[in-house]
């Protein structure tokens, strides 16, 4: 059930985790978006379809009631002139108004509009003076209503073709015998820990050096290939996959083997130092713990550096605050 426009509630409704808000244009004369999707899906040899109408879905997080989500619709999210809001408790539930096709981001996928949304909720949360209120994520989908489609196979390549990117979005056909269940709860993307990989190098023949270089797409010569090897025999260590790389990008096809090692020095220097400013980045927002992970990232894989110290004094101030 949505509650539309400022329908009345009971002021001692429970907050909920999930709602969505659903905006739409106030009619078809305004629907600048829809129309443009209309024409792009008749761009596609598709005749049927006459009318496309837009809307955008905002799926909240939080703890919020209802009178909090009707605030959000009529004061932040809906223009009051030209567009219409309603509000659904949860994230799945919908208005059945015909064939549609809804178009979600993929998990893990960064959207520059649900980041500002997020921002600009919790202002106005603050500004409202809810502090028991909060807002810990916002998803932003696409609505499509359409009309004329000839079945739910062509709703779904008109997704795939005009309405949704495939790579980075996901489209959800409701209607015309097709029902696919939208998402109950936010996306959570796939989480994969941390882990330094490191090519054996220090052991390879010449015939090994080309082939690494050939299979690993670096385009080395076997004079820059064997001056690495070299470099990191003395060291005593094998590189990273990520230090091979970053060297043959920046540098490559440098026909002479000293200036491979220096420029080797200096891209060390240079990585050493980014992590050494990416630690000082967490280190201002009060994050010890992700600062010590890469201050300890500089003193293990670039101990060599003029960046190995420095990270080293301030891992014994910081170390202590992370535990």
């Amino acid at each position: 059930m949505s509650i539309e426009n400022g329908s009345s509630v009971s002021e001692d409704q429970a907050r909920l985790r999930y709602w969505s808000i659903e905006v739409f244009p106030a009619g078809e004369a305004v629907d600048g978006h829809g129309n443009e999707m209309l024409a792009d899906i008749r761009r596609t040899g598709v005749t049927g379809v006459f009318q496309v109408c837009s809307s955008r879905v905002y799926m909240l997080e939080g703890g919020l009631r209802e009178r909090d989500v009707r605030g959000l619709g009529g004061d932040l999210l809906a223009d009051p002139v030209s567009e219409r809001w309603r509000v659904f408790r949860g994230l799945a539930e919908r208005e059945i108004e015909g064939p549609s096709v809804e178009v979600h981001p993929l998990p893990g996928v960064m959207s520059p509009v649900a980041q500002s949304t997020l921002s600009a909720v919790r202002r106005w949360l603050r500004f409202r003076g809810s502090p028991e209120r909060h807002i810990g994520a916002v998803k932003v989908a696409r609505r499509y209503r359409i009309q004329g489609a000839a079945g739910a196979e062509e709703l779904e390549r008109i997704a795939g073709k005009v309405l949704a990117n495939v790579c980075i979005e996901q489209g959800y056909v409701q209607g015309l015998g097709r029902n696919d269940s939208l998402p109950t709860t936010l996306p959570v993307p796939p989480q994969r820990p941390f882990c330094v990989r490191h090519v054996s190098l220090s052991t390879l023949d010449e015939d090994g050096l080309r082939r690494l270089s050939r299979e690993g797409h670096l385009f080395l010569s076997l004079e820059e290939m064997e001056a690495i090897r070299n470099h990191y025999r003395a060291l005593k260590r094998d590189p990273t996959d990520l230090e091979l790389e970053t060297f043959a990008h920046e540098y490559p096809s440098s026909d002479l083997t000293a200036q491979a090692v220096d420029r080797l020095h200096v891209l060390r220097e240079r990585r050493a130092e980014h992590e050494f400013q990416v630690a000082q980045y967490y280190e201002r927002r009060k994050q010890p713990a992700s600062a010590v992970l890469y201050y300890q990232s500089v003193v293990d894989q670039y101990a060599e550096t003029s960046w190995a110290p420095k990270s080293a004094a301030r891992l014994a101030v910081l170390e202590p605050l992370a535990q």
